[in-house]
């Protein structure tokens, strides 16, 4: 038969090798002999005795003589005797080492074969290392419980074969069930549910219990029926089956989803972790290809057994060697030793990294032989992570506290100082080694000035916040906020942070206040601040008086205040307003009606504007109303003229309310003088406030307007000057020169002195240069009716002489033809030439001074426009051979008579200045804009150099003699003029010897053509 091993010696092997590498203590203890005779290597590492030490030895020998202030020989007996009678009992213990150390322990029994013998095997688990990180998981173990309560899940865990059901308090708390009331669990669970519900979930318990089923867990929701309320669960759990397939235990838990968002099933998991901890065990054979692998390798890994039966395992779970071990050195020891312990780092089927403290033993046969390797694994990814944790976390709060900015001390109940940081070195001007031998009433604290109570009262309560001042030499006083905390039954920490900046800060603040009060109470228009949803958050002294009631308006609705509470429609239409003016960028503007406490019906002019912050959020409403009244009885008996003036009245007073306006406060005896932000744009200076002397203003004015700056300084003298009205120009820190508008309020003491002054700029450059722009266009358009009219008179009389010249010339000619030698007659046909260039010349004139005196605005049909054109110059057309290309033109609003003219020179000119030679290619194009039409007349002509682009639309202006191309040199002047009428531009884009392409556009509005 050979090697062939006996079944009982290979199961008497693997039973020594799972026992000997098992992580958890293993003896066994013989009764009647009261010694241990058996024990694995780690009860031999956990006891300290060696083997033949522990085999000498029973279990009173290892414990306490008392435990829990009871004999723990007696206790010890009760435990045994329970396994010796079939009992499975499990206990925590204190066993005593080699040294005496006390360890921690759970102890589990079971009676052991043979059992005609008092043996009973024990498993000791080392609870060392579970007792330090509970006091670490008690903080965490609560907010568990608070989560579980919160999310309102209860967990259950039933043993059938034993009847015996537990609820946790979630579970009483879910279905409204006392802890101490007897009735059984199960029973009540499905007098619960919903009848709706009932039918199927007792159908999936019946299958559950049947013993054929291969259900191993289970997940389902359902309703419960509580006190006339329907609540929804959601019931998950696994099941623990015997090998005949009963159940032996069914845990899960049952959660209240009625108003839960998601499950918190990482606490579920954890729980069922921490109540199902084993190892897994996986078997290969010598070439290290897995022959078994468990449960718990399944659940570890991820790794069913069908998918690494077979497989490396190597390639099933890579592996990394931590705390110094390499690959070569582990397999020298376990091929010499044929056992290693150590801990590793494997990765799960997902990828995950997981800790492993790893036992790995070599079988052999009877023979010696190595047939395979049997591994006992056991992940303490959550210690080690915990550890690294915990070193990660100390070295965190040990730098937090050494690098705080604030000042960190640390006392006894006496007030000796144990410890501080560098900032309370700093913060209390004490050097280090004289501040480490001071007690706490020791310390330059003025205030409180009871020092001993203040320390003693803070004992009493164990915690206080506070504030405090130090007083330091020569240095300016701190204020500091002060955290007083309880931290150990004999220490107090005290945290102190300046907040001396702050509280400066907090006066600036409070004085801004104040002027920002002032000044929106001196308005005179009704200003509300609002909330987004209309809340009313600021409102100034102008509606009590307006509307008569002296009701209190913060915190309602502005629509449901006393101005609106009567009049329905009204509130509607305010409240659509404030939302509306939320939703857009521009503000929004309205007439308003409102009542006051007579009854009265007024109106009000109201602008509603949405304040925003950097994010474009709206944080506030203002809204701005001034009283329209008497204002609208007028305007209803205005004429229609009167109504246009008024309405132009009110457009010019939106706008001002629309500037920007900068608010300045010259305090005048302390000669300060204070800038907002506006203020400082204004003037073209960065920064978010400005103080300084009033002479330091003068640096901004314009150098003629210093006379201003000298009348400011004499204010404090004036008598009886209450209002600053006036207007003077800066120069601003670009170097741009601006008008500024300039008003406002005197305020006077009661000797009649000025104290304070303050008032408002805003800038009215533009109203001052639109002025100017004004008169200029005034002037101009004058200058050019007289130079129309002067052209028009001109040209008009200056045809008469110039007909009589060439009349007595044709004269000349026809009776003294005989008379004149060559020389005579080639001087008459020059008169003759040039008397027609000047009649030509002045009818060009006298055509150009007509242009736009006619006007007839009219859809003109550019298409038929143009082929009339053609039709007109075919004659030209047809001996140069043009080819013209036109694209599909609109029909446009101008003046007919003129577009038809700036077409025919443009078409006209593209053909006479075409190169000498070739036939003139044209095309006509067109482009639709936006705000007007972009037309286009391009050629490829002899073109035109850029230094002649502009002078070529003055006019007479040629750029070739008359003996080359013909013409007056006023044809495209009249173009440019054709093109102002109409609202728009021309211009020419060309190159010498390459053509030319003429660009003009033609406006679509009607009001830019009028």
């Amino acid at each position: 038969m050979g090697n062939k091993r006996p079944a009982k010696n290979l199961d008497e092997q693997r039973y020594r090798v799972l026992i000997d590498n098992a992580q958890e203590v293993v003896v066994i203890f013989d009764v009647e002999l009261d010694r241990f005779i058996e024990a694995n290597k780690a009860a031999i590492s956990l006891l300290k005795f060696s083997r033949k030490e522990l085999l000498q030895l029973g279990p009173s020998d290892i414990s306490l003589k008392l435990y829990q202030g009871r004999s723990a020989a007696d206790q010890a007996k009760a435990y045994i005797q329970q396994a010796l009678n079939g009992g499975n009992p499990s206990f925590e213990w204190i066993h005593i080492d080699r040294d005496g150390r006390e360890i921690p322990c759970e102890i589990r029994l079971i009676r052991f074969p043979p059992y005609d013998r008092s043996i009973v095997r024990a498993s000791i688990i080392d609870l060392t290392e579970k007792r330090k990180s509970e006091a670490a998981l008690i903080e965490s173990e609560d907010r568990l419980k608070l989560a579980l309560k919160t999310a309102g899940l209860g967990c259950f865990d039933w043993y059938p074969e034993e009847n015996r059901t537990h609820w946790d308090a979630g579970m009483h708390c879910l279905f409204d069930l006392d802890p101490s009331d007897p009735i059984d669990r199960n029973a009540f669970f499905f007098q619960c549910i919903h009848p709706d519900d009932k039918e199927r979930i007792t159908g999936k318990y019946k299958g559950m219990l049947n013993p054929e089923s291969d259900m191993n867990t289970f997940e389902t929701k359902f309703r419960i029926v509580r006190n006339g309320n329907i609540l929804h669960m959601a019931f998950s759990g696994m099941v623990v089956r015997t090998e005949t397939g009963k159940i032996r235990r069914l845990v899960g838990t049952v959660q209240n989803i009625t108003s839960r968002v998601l499950a918190d099933e990482q606490l579920n998991n954890r729980a069922t972790l921490l109540n199902n901890l084993s190892d897994a065990v996986i078997l290969t054979n010598e070439n290290y290809v897995v022959r078994s692998w468990n449960k718990a390798a399944e659940k570890m890994y991820g790794w069913t057994e069908k998918e690494v039966i077979g497989q490396r395992l190597g390639a099933v779970l890579p592996t990394q060697y931590i705390n110094g071990e390499q690959q070569e050195k582990v397999a020298a020891t376990f091929s010499k030793e044929g056992i290693w312990n150590g801990e590793v780092i494997q990765k799960t089927k997902g990828g995950e990294e997981l800790y492993i403290l790893a036992s790995i033993t070599a079988l052999k046969d009877e023979y010696g032989n190595t047939t395979g390797a049997i591994g006992v694994n056991r992940d303490i990814s959550d210690r080690k992570r915990a550890e690294i944790a915990l070193k990660e976390s100390e070295a965190f709060h040990r730098a937090v506290y050494d690098n705080s900015l604030n000042a960190v001390l640390i006392t006894d109940n006496s007030g000796k100082l144990n410890s501080f940081n560098n900032a309370a070195s700093d913060m209390l001007g004490i050097k280090e080694e004289a501040l480490s031998q001071m007690r706490i009433l020791d310390l330059p604290i003025t205030s409180p000035s009871d020092k001993k109570t203040w320390f003693k009262e803070i004992l009493q309560k164990g915690k206080e916040v506070g504030e405090l001042t130090i007083s330091l030499p020569e240095q300016e006083a701190r204020v500091a906020q002060y955290y007083a905390v309880q931290v150990w039954e004999n220490f107090n920490m005290f945290i102190f942070v300046d907040i001396t900046q702050r509280k400066k800060i907090e006066e600036t603040l409070k004085d801004r206040e104040e002027r920002f009060r002032t000044i929106f109470n001196q308005q005179f228009q009704i200003m509300v601040l609002l909330s987004p949803e209309g809340r009313v958050l600021e409102i100034n002294d102008l509606p009590f008086k307006v509307t008569g009631s002296q009701k209190d308006y913060i915190g309602g609705y502005v629509w449901e205040t006393p101005a609106w509470v009567k009049l329905p429609k009204w509130q509607a239409i305010i409240k659509a307003q404030v939302l509306k003016a939320g939703q857009i960028q521009e503000t929004l503007i309205a007439e308003d009606a409102y009542i006051n406490t007579k009854g009265e019906l007024r109106w009000a002019d109201a602008a509603y504007t949405a304040i925003r912050n950097e994010k474009g959020d709206v944080k506030y409403i203002l809204v701005q109303a001034s009283d329209i009244t008497e204002r609208k009885q007028t305007l209803a008996k205005l004429s229609q003229t009167q109504q246009e003036l008024s309405e132009l009245t009110n457009r010019f007073q939106i706008s001002t309310r629309a500037a920007k306006i900068g608010i300045w406060d010259w305090k005048v005896q302390e000669d300060v003088l204070i800038w907002d932000e506006t203020m400082l744009e204004i003037y073209g200076i960065s920064g978010k406030g400005l103080s300084i002397k009033i002479k330091d203003w003068q640096q901004y004015l314009y150098p003629d307007d210093l006379g201003l700056f000298q009348e400011m300084i004499r204010w404090n003298s004036i008598g009886q000057k209450e209002l600053l009205n006036t207007e003077f120009r800066i120069i601003r820190t670009d170097g741009a020169i601006r008008y500024i508008k300039a008003v406002g309020s005197v305020q006077r003491d009661a000797q009649c002195q000025v104290i304070r002054i303050i008032g408002t700029n805003w800038d009215i450059t533009q109203e001052k240069e639109a002025e100017q722009e004004r008169i200029r266009s005034r002037q101009l358009e004058a200058r050019n009716k007289e130079l129309e009219q002067f052209a028009y008179v001109a040209s008009h009389d200056l045809q008469e002489p110039l007909r009589t010249v060439i009349s007595f010339v044709g004269l000349l000619k026809r009776g003294y033809h005989d008379k004149l030698d060559e020389q005579g007659h080639e001087y008459l046909k020059f008169v003759v030439d040039a008397s027609v260039r000047m009649s030509q010349l002045i009818k060009g004139l006298l055509e150009y001074s007509r242009i736009g005196t006619n006007r007839q605005l009219s859809l003109v049909n550019i298409n038929d426009l143009i082929q009339n054109i053609i039709d007109d110059l075919s004659a030209q057309i047809n001996q140069t051979q043009a080819n013209i290309s036109i694209k599909s033109m609109p029909k446009i609003m101008g003046y007919e008579t003129e577009l038809r003219l700036l077409f025919q020179n443009l078409v006209s000119n593209a053909i006479k200045f075409r190169k000498a030679g070739q036939s003139p290619i044209i095309h006509l194009g067109v482009k639709d804009e936006k705000s007007h039409w972009l037309f286009t007349v391009t050629d490829q002509g002899i073109g035109i150099e850029s230094a002649y682009k502009e002078q070529i639309f003055s006019l007479f202006q040629r750029l070739h003699g008359i003996e080359k191309y013909e013409g007056t040199g006023i044809g495209l002047a009249h173009c440019h003029k054709i093109v102002d009428l109409h609202g728009g531009k021309i211009w020419v884009e060309s190159q010498l010897h390459h053509g030319s392409t003429f660009f003009f556009s033609i406006s679509k509005s009607v009001k830019a053509l009028d």
